[in-house]
Parts: C-alpha cells; structure tokens; sequence
C-alpha cells in the first residue's frame, strides 16, 4: 500500500503539474551532436539529449561515471545528487 499511496503522489504532484514535468513527443528531442556523444555512456545519451532538448538549466545525476564525463568533457551545469541536495536544502 505505500508504495501505491507513493505511486499516486507522484502522479498528482509532479506528472500532472506542467510546471513541473514536461513531456515531449520524440520529434521534439534534438540528437546531440557526434562530438559530444562520444565522452557520454551509450545508455545515457537520451538523458543528455532531453536536457539539452528542454534548454534545462542544471543536470543532476548519481551516476558517476556520467557526472565525470559531463563535467569534464561538456560545458552543461552538473551536480551530483548529494552536491544538489547539500545547497538546496
């Protein structure tokens, strides 16, 4: 039962709110270009796409792997969770 109770949260309070969540249709994602899908991890590209795609002002991410290659190899705004929840709590 929590995690149904969750389940409806969720869906109310975010998916529903289009002040919160947007959602694309799959022309509407832009393909990022050769030079930087070659520093992002095959399964994370169409994350990076969808940021871009939004004009999103910050990516955050518990993924490692993906954190460094974005901050290392990208000028986009990256945090790890723990950085993120640190400044905005």
């Amino acid at each position: 039962e929590p995690v149904r109770t969750f389940s409806k949260l969720l869906h109310r309070s975010l998916l529903q709110d289009l002040n919160k969540c947007l959602l694309l249709n799959e022309n509407e994602i832009k393909p990022l270009p050769a030079e930087i899908r070659t520093f992002i991890p095959e399964e994370d590209i169409y994350l990076i796409e969808i940021y871009s795609s939004v004009n999103a002002d910050l990516f955050v991410t518990t993924d490692e792997v993906l954190l460094n290659a974005l901050k290392n190899n990208t000028d986009i705004n990256v945090k790890s969770r723990d950085e993120f929840l640190s400044e905005y709590l």
